[in-house]
C-alpha cells in the first residue's frame, strides 16, 4: 500500500431498503461479515461502514437539484478503508467489483475517492 496516499473511498448508494438490509447486501457482495458491536463489515481487504446520509432527500425534494450531483442526497453511503497490509491494486479492484455488483443488481452507486479514474464507470 502507498503510505502517503489516502485510499479512503465513499460510495453513495440509491437503496430504498432499511439500513440493516443495506448492511446485509454489502456484506454478501463483498464476502464480508457484519460486526454488529462496531457496525462494520469486515472483509479480507477492507472495512466498510454503511451509513444513513444526513443530507438524504426524497426524489420529490430532489427535483430542484442538479441531476449531476443528485447522488449526494441518496439515502445511504458506504465508508470504505483498506485493511492493514492490503495492496493498493487489490483494494481498488475490490471497490470496483462492489460498484459493478451494485449496478448489476439495479442499484445506482457513485464512488467519491482519489482513485475514481481507476474505477469502472457507468
Amino acid at each position: 500500500m502507498f503510505e502517503d496516499e489516502n485510499l479512503y473511498c465513499k460510495i453513495f448508494i440509491d437503496f430504498s431498503g432499511e439500513l440493516s438490509e443495506a448492511d446485509q447486501l454489502i456484506a454478501k457482495l463483498t464476502n464480508g461479515s457484519i460486526q454488529f458491536k462496531w457496525g462494520l463489515i469486515e472483509t479480507a481487504f477492507a472495512e466498510l461502514d454503511v451509513r444513513r446520509n444526513d443530507d438524504f432527500k426524497t426524489p420529490k425534494e430532489l427535483k430542484s437539484k442538479d441531476p449531476r450531483d443528485g447522488f449526494l442526497f441518496w439515502k445511504y453511503y458506504i465508508d470504505i478503508e483498506p485493511t492493514e497490509g492490503t495492496a493498493r491494486t487489490t483494494y481498488i479492484s475490490m471497490v470496483g467489483r462492489l460498484l459493478l455488483d451494485l449496478w448489476a443488481k439495479g442499484i445506482n452507486a457513485v464512488a467519491a475517492c482519489s482513485f475514481e479514474d481507476e474505477l469502472p464507470t457507468r
